[in-house]
């Protein structure tokens, strides 16, 4: 992965978090089951179901192979949503220059208070020479 898609997709990531839990939300209700009960199906628990679909707290591959199977849709759709890849990458980028790892916590944090925009904070890392 270059450096401009992992940080393309970070800062994504940082405005759509929890795509996969909303997915599984909508498949969900498209398919007319409570919470409990595909959490009932999934072998998981309701609190752990609402984490996931909330965007708190992420699924393991066992988990969402459980959950495609009464959605109707399959563990490779259901892992094209997650980000843990993209995450994984910026942090290898991180670990190889303590300056970018600095700048993207400076930013994630203020595009998070929205005290700045993702334009200028791309502009601000291509200006560090990412």
């Amino acid at each position: 992965m270059t450096l401009r898609t992992a940080l393309s997709a970070f800062f994504a990531d940082l405005i759509n978090t929890g795509e996969q839990g909303r997915c599984i939300r909508r498949l969900r209700k498209q398919k007319s089951l409570t919470l409990r009960r595909l959490a009932t199906l999934a072998g998981i628990t309701p609190t752990f179901l609402s984490d996931v679909e909330r965007g708190n707290r992420r699924a393991s591959e066992g988990v969402l192979q459980a959950l495609a199977k009464p959605l109707g849709t399959t563990l490779e759709a259901l892992l094209e949503l997650d980000d843990r890849v993209v995450v994984q990458a910026v942090k290898e980028l991180c670990d190889r220059d303590p300056a970018l790892a600095l700048a993207l916590r400076s930013l994630s944090g203020r595009l998070k208070k929205r005290s700045i925009s993702v334009t200028r904070a791309v502009r601000t890392i291509k200006a560090m020479g990412a």
